[in-house]
């Protein structure tokens, strides 16, 4: 029941220390193994955040769209409009 949740917290563990490889692999297993997850906006947050900070742009701008359009009354759907802006 919480294994969604820890896959989160690694993918984040990983991106606190800038280690994003690991924590861009650990944010798609959690999508792919925990699709049902109430933790999955916040990974899909994180992922686009990451895509970013590597210079993929477009990726960034696409994960975090999708995360808007499926997830729009959530608090990572603002904070991926706000990144969104800076992006363009």
């Amino acid at each position: 029941r919480l294994a969604g949740d820890a896959q989160y917290w690694l993918g984040e563990s990983f991106y606190v220390s800038q280690n994003y490889n690991a924590a861009k692999e650990a944010f798609i297993n959690m999508g792919l193994r925990y699709p049902q997850s109430a933790r999955l906006p916040d990974a899909l947050l994180k992922l686009g955040y990451i895509y970013g900070e590597q210079g993929d742009t477009d990726r960034a701008r696409e994960v975090l769209q999708k995360l808007v359009q499926v997830y729009p009354t959530t608090q990572a759907a603002s904070l991926a409009e706000r990144r969104l802006q800076s992006l363009r």
